[in-house]
């Protein structure tokens, strides 16, 4: 708390455990439970994830008209009663206490877009403020899209991530969900603290000030920054009303993320060439794009890049492993010699070794050693 205070001052304090965590310090959390490798979300899971999301978007205007007209009703004092028969005869029958499920469900959706298009952590998802969406042109005319954030687990507070235009989409629909409960926020920070220059409320309230994400964590709770275990609740319980079968935890959708990235038709970092936009391969220019780009989602991608060429690689030297196309006699020749094999330990560290050798890339359904030429996508296996 005081480091999350310490933010609103003018001497920031230092994230006390950037690698950690409370839970863990405090012995809640086992430590072996934290060391576990991350799960990666399926394909069929993520895929019907975000179509159960995208759905929802695709709704949002007709969702956003019923809550506007009902907010207006209730400003002229309309009962329940006759608001749900107002709702109904605009074409809502479920009921306001339906709509405003709705209105959450609608939220939970555009935070699932967020997520699985950017690779961000929960944390810096809860860390998102209103007009976190922005737009610079490069030198070559292309628009490239950005989410503004703050991240506790790097050292660089102050960051951003590069986007495709649908997170924007969802960016600017979060915006105006929770834009009611922002009025909220500035107007208990007015009747507070406008009289009072000493308010002792101030800093608190400043914390939940403009953020994306709002709620009430408790009916009678003041409202707040939704936490990243909030998220996480919501997003599980999204997950179950569309009878998707998967439990999420904090770092899924990152790695998730990174390991799309590596298995990107591009190959390699050339993935960036879709996703960021970018032809050039040279990170320095990558990061030149914007100053405050996180650096370290690279070394995720990067890391999951050297992981799936290991196996890859380990696959392939297996003598069992049916190959093809032009370097498949190669191959077949060089495990066939088993003297090679008696300088390692065994095959896997053979593929460790050569994994940083060899350039692997993705056609999108198969792995080829070529570089462009004949090694494209979904035609050469």
């Amino acid at each position: 708390m005081i480091h999350q205070l310490s933010r609103h001052s003018f001497d920031v304090m230092a994230h006390p455990w950037p690698e950690s965590s409370a839970a863990l310090h405090s012995g809640v959390l086992d430590e072996n439970r934290w060391m576990g490798k991350t799960l990666i979300i399926p394909d069929e899971v993520l895929s019907n994830l975000f179509s159960q999301a995208y759905n929802w978007i695709e709704n949002a205007e007709e969702l956003l008209e019923h809550r506007n007209a009902a907010h207006q009703w209730q400003q002229v004092g309309l009962f329940s009663t006759n608001l749900n028969i107002k709702l109904a005869q605009r074409g809502y029958g479920g009921g306001l206490q339906s709509l405003n499920k709705d209105i959450a469900r609608l939220l939970d959706a555009c935070m699932l877009i967020i997520l699985i298009t950017s690779g961000i952590r929960l944390s810096e998802l809860a860390s998102l403020r209103s007009g976190c969406a922005s737009t610079t042109v490069g030198d070559d005319g292309e628009r490239y899209h950005w989410i503004n954030g703050y991240s506790d687990k790097t050292h660089e507070g102050e960051t951003s991530w590069l986007v495709p235009a649908i997170a924007h989409t969802a960016i600017n629909l979060a915006e105006r969900i929770t834009k009611p409960l922002t009025e909220v926020v500035k107007a208990e920070i007015y009747r507070l603290c406008e009289h009072n220059k000493h308010c002792p409320e101030l800093s608190v309230l400043k914390q939940h000030q403009d953020i994306l994400l709002l709620g009430h964590p408790h009916k009678y709770d003041r409202i707040k920054t939704l936490s990243g275990a909030g998220i996480r609740s919501r997003l599980n319980k999204f997950a179950e009303i569309h009878g998707i079968d998967w439990r999420f935890t904090p770092h899924q959708f990152r790695r998730t993320f990174a390991v799309y990235a590596a298995h990107s038709a591009y190959g390699d970092l050339r993935y960036l060439r879709e996703h960021f936009k970018h032809w050039s391969l040279d990170m320095t220019a990558l990061y030149a794009v914007n100053e405050h780009q996180d650096a370290e989602i690279y070394d995720e991608i990067l890391a999951s890049v050297r992981n799936i060429k290991i196996d890859v690689l380990d696959h392939w030297l297996n003598q069992d492993t049916p190959i093809s196309g032009g370097m498949a006699e190669p191959i077949k020749n060089f495990r066939n010699h088993q003297e090679v094999l008696t300088t390692y330990s065994g095959r896997r560290e053979m593929a460790e070794k050569l994994s940083g050798q060899i350039s692997i890339r993705s056609t999108g359904v198969a792995w080829c050693t070529a570089d462009f030429s004949g090694c494209n996508g979904g035609q050469s296996v």
